[in-house]
């Protein structure tokens, strides 16, 4: 019985120490590529010549594909350890497809395939789920399909299978005319880094997860996934899920807004909170081409002297720092004694995932969240969502 225990310890200790040495590579990685894909960013916004300009996609291609397999691994992580969490909110599929056909649209041109989208009529209201996770399982599904497929087309579309009380059953398909599963192959597709086949890794590069976490993702959320298709026919991969109905607009401010939207920034005062010099640089730099105020600060003792003395409109906070970090400093914040500091909207700014950070960042008072690498257009509207 004693040795029964003291294996059950280790197994334990064991678990913990995965977990810890998972989030810490997630912040050390995550952090030096905010800085390589956000200067990157900049760099492209400086009518570069067309050398520069090949040079500089290639590095940011490179930086995107480097954070889709840390997202994998990460992802994956979490699910073993049950620990995904689902963030529910408003939103509407038609508009989410229509996005995620965007994002894919150039990928999709370069290989000279047709990219189709077909949403149900009696789709155009709003559904009560998590966009974000159900954008991650048809970006892992879309992707695929191109990549896999030389000519042709890719199809997306979703349908209402029947509506049952404040509930809607949607049906998604993405279907392609690519290269084909053999049938053989059909049940271990969806099994931790495997493909069907083996020249697929070499070839089209992926670590064989992208399918495993969307299957995942889908059954956590209550719905199925299945898939059809034979050699040189092409496939057709179909997952329901069911979403309670919505209102008919949905918070229009959960809008990602582009980097050149039609307003501006201008005038907007912030404090960042930041110990990393490089990404202090690149902050700095992306807040003057914004024309937005902005001090910075390397700790979090440092960040709450900063409201005491500084009327900001929002604070941008890192939660990894020395001397002070995030979570405290946004507690002593909301603890301070001008009415303003119990209502400042202070963003969680920091390569640890969403998930991770949720119990802890509510307790402490964080507004919101933003992860590094960040996305200019999803700083962009973070930015005009809290200082408009």
């Amino acid at each position: 019985m004693e040795h029964t225990d003291e294996l059950t310890k280790e197994i334990d200790q064991a678990a913990v120490a995965k977990s810890q040495f998972l989030s810490t590579i997630s912040h050390e990685v995550l952090t030096p590529m905010n800085a390589i894909i956000g200067f990157t960013e900049l760099l492209l916004l400086t009518n570069p010549t067309t050398e520069q300009l090949e040079y500089l996609q290639a590095i940011k291609l490179s930086g995107d594909s480097l954070l889709v397999h840390l997202d994998d691994i990460l992802d994956f992580s979490a699910i073993e350890k049950d620990e995904i969490k689902f963030d529910v909110r408003e939103f509407k599929i038609e508009q989410l497809l229509d996005n995620i056909r965007f994002s894919f649209l150039e990928k999709a041109t370069e290989k000279q395939l047709r990219l189709k989208l077909s949403v149900d009529k009696r789709l155009s209201g709003a559904v009560i789920g998590d966009p974000v996770r159900l954008e991650q399982i048809l970006n892992s599904l879309i992707s695929n399909a191109i990549k896999f497929t030389t000519a042709g087309e890719v199809r997306i579309s979703a349908t209402l299978l029947y509506s049952e009380g404040e509930n809607n059953h949607i049906e998604f398909e993405i279907a392609d005319t690519g290269m084909g599963i053999p049938e053989d192959k059909m049940a271990v597709i969806f099994e931790s880094f495997t493909q069907a086949d083996a020249r697929n890794t070499r070839e089209s590069g992926g670590l064989g997860l992208g399918l495993t976490i969307a299957k995942k993702l889908i059954e956590m959320q209550g719905g199925s996934i299945s898939v059809k298709g034979k050699p040189g026919y092409g496939s057709v991969f179909k997952f329901n899920l069911t979403f309670k109905k919505g209102m008919e607009k949905p918070d229009e401010r959960s809008k990602r807004v582009p980097a050149d939207a039609v307003y501006s920034l201008k005038g907007a005062k912030i404090l960042v909170a930041e110990d990393n010099k490089i990404n202090m640089m690149l902050v700095k730099n992306i807040m003057e081409l914004w024309d937005i105020e902005c001090d910075i600060v390397s700790d979090g003792l440092q960040a709450v002297e900063k409201v005491k003395t500084t009327d900001y409109d929002m604070i941008l906070m890192d939660l990894q720092m020395p001397v002070m970090d995030g979570y405290e400093a946004t507690s002593i914040i909301r603890q301070l004694p001008m009415e303003k500091a119990k209502t400042l909207p202070i963003v969680a700014f920091t390569a640890s995932s969403k998930f991770e950070i949720e119990s802890k960042a509510a307790k402490a008072g964080l507004t919101d969240y933003i992860g590094k690498p960040f996305d200019l257009n999803e700083l962009y509207a973070k930015i005009g969502m809290y200082c408009s």
